[in-house]
């Protein structure tokens, strides 16, 4: 993970956003990532 968040491609980025399943929120929390809003809601596009 350290790589990916250090790599020079993203070095000007102020912020990295992670959209994951709530299951998987203890693993990212491990690399620093935490919860900045408690819910977001989406709606995709429908293909037609």
């Amino acid at each position: 993970m350290q790589q990916v968040v250090s790599h020079p491609v993203l070095s000007q980025v102020e912020c990295i956003q992670l959209f994951c399943l709530p299951d998987m929120l203890p693993f990212y929390k491990k690399h620093d990532f935490e919860e900045a809003e408690p819910l977001l809601l989406v709606r995709p596009r429908q293909t037609v």
